[in-house]
């Protein structure tokens, strides 16, 4: 199972509490500053990190409208590798997490795959 959203609540221990009970947790509204910081999301996966749980999280961006792209002044679809990852980085995320996090656990929670 994975459970989409979860960055909006800013609950770094809500999210671990999720992730402890085995369930992956995708943070996916990535860019949407009027929400949530991008800085906050941050925060909550470098503590995720610390704690050992970056394998069950995914990245994404929620992309929906025509005024999220670019040309209408949105973010766009590359704003998650252009911005949102150099940002982690800053936090401490490492190059191992931010790569679980954008092709690993994607493809082991496709494949049906667990721990």
């Amino acid at each position: 199972m994975v459970i989409g959203h979860v960055d909006l609540s800013g609950d770094a221990d809500y999210i671990l509490k999720m992730l402890r009970e085995g369930v992956y947790v995708e943070f996916d509204t990535i860019g949407k500053e009027n929400y949530m910081p991008d800085r906050v999301r941050a925060e909550i996966l470098k503590k995720i990190q610390d704690k050992g749980y970056i394998d069950k999280v995914l990245l994404s961006m929620d992309i929906t409208r025509k005024s999220h792209l670019v040309y209408k002044g949105g973010v766009g679809y590359s704003y998650l590798i252009d911005t949102f990852i150099p940002l982690l980085q800053t936090y401490g995320i490492t190059g191992e997490s931010i790569d679980k996090m954008l092709i690993k656990n994607p493809r082991a929670f496709m494949k049906g795959e667990s721990e």
